[in-house]
């Protein structure tokens, strides 16, 4: 019963959990590393390709000065979007602690050349060009940039008698 449950994130939905351990929190926010080659369908406007009612087109970088740069755009803007939403599923699923692992990452200086999430974090712990108004204290407060090292709240005792809400309901 009080064993370790190893889940993705997609089978942590409406679960909640004592501690939650994230050991690899460095995923592409964009592209998936891998052999496998995306394809977006298109319908293009211009000739002579608008001959061809809709036609798969490589999903790559190459797309930003491309015919198909609205489609290339809305394709980028909807992964990000994406792998934010499965960053808020993993973050809230802990009850009292939560535990990311990622390795020592460096950012550029420019927020649009961001492309993991390990990277998107570090900005935003770290970046001293995000203006206060729209910057949490509790972003810079709470992380030890010496270490790399993000803490908040105090720690609480855990019982062991306590369980896991396993219903499909998000919970607070």
């Amino acid at each position: 019963m009080d064993a370790v449950r190893v889940l993705t994130i997609h089978k942590s939905k409406g679960l909640d959990f004592k501690v939650v351990i994230m050991p690899f929190c460095n995923w592409e926010l964009d592209m998936k590393k891998g052999n496998l080659t995306n394809y977006l369908w298109c319908s293009p406007t211009t000739e002579p390709f608008n001959q061809l009612s809709i036609l798969p087109v490589e999903y790559s970088k190459r797309l930003e000065n491309s015919i198909f740069e609205r489609e290339y755009f809305d394709e980028k803007m909807h992964r990000y979007i994406d792998n934010l939403n499965l960053a808020y599923v993993a973050f809230t699923r802990a009850k009292h602690r939560l535990i990311c692992f990622s390795e020592k990452v460096k950012f550029p200086e420019n927020i649009s050349k961001i492309n993991t999430l390990a990277q998107l974090l570090m900005w935003s712990f770290t970046n001293e060009n995000i203006p206060e108004i729209e910057k949490p204290e509790i972003l810079t407060k709470h992380f030890d940039a010496e270490q790399y090292i993000f803490e908040f709240g105090e720690k609480t005792q855990i019982t062991s008698g306590e369980q896991p809400n396993t219903t499909n309901e998000l919970t607070n």
